[in-house]
């Protein structure tokens, strides 16, 4: 057997390299800063940790790029770690930018 065999498949691995390129890129391209948030959002979020009691709300977080938001009942909040368990997430107090009741009587 030539090395003409081994010649020809040379070109394939710099395509799946290129490839794990591109899918680094698509996922980074969608990523975004960090909002600022006003005084007044603050107090809201504070307001609505403060006064939740069991009501169907969306957290919206920003993490390592992403907002993402998740919907559902508050499981546990820990101030003392400064953590909120919701649905199947766990977000830092620190990581969120809103919170509010979803009221489903529209």
């Amino acid at each position: 057997m030539s090395d003409r065999g081994m010649m020809k498949w040379a070109p394939y691995k710099s395509l799946i390299e290129q490839e794990d390129e591109l899918k680094r890129w698509r996922k980074n391209r969608d990523k975004v800063s960090r909002p600022i948030l006003m005084e007044d959002k603050i107090e809201q979020i504070n307001e609505f940790l403060s006064t939740y009691h069991n009501q169907l709300c969306e957290l919206t977080y920003y993490r390592e790029g992403y907002i993402i938001a998740v919907r559902g009942f508050i499981k546990r909040l820990d101030l003392n770690s400064r953590l909120i368990y919701i649905e199947d997430e766990i977000i830092k107090i620190n990581e969120l930018i809103d919170a509010e009741d979803i009221n489903e009587d529209y």
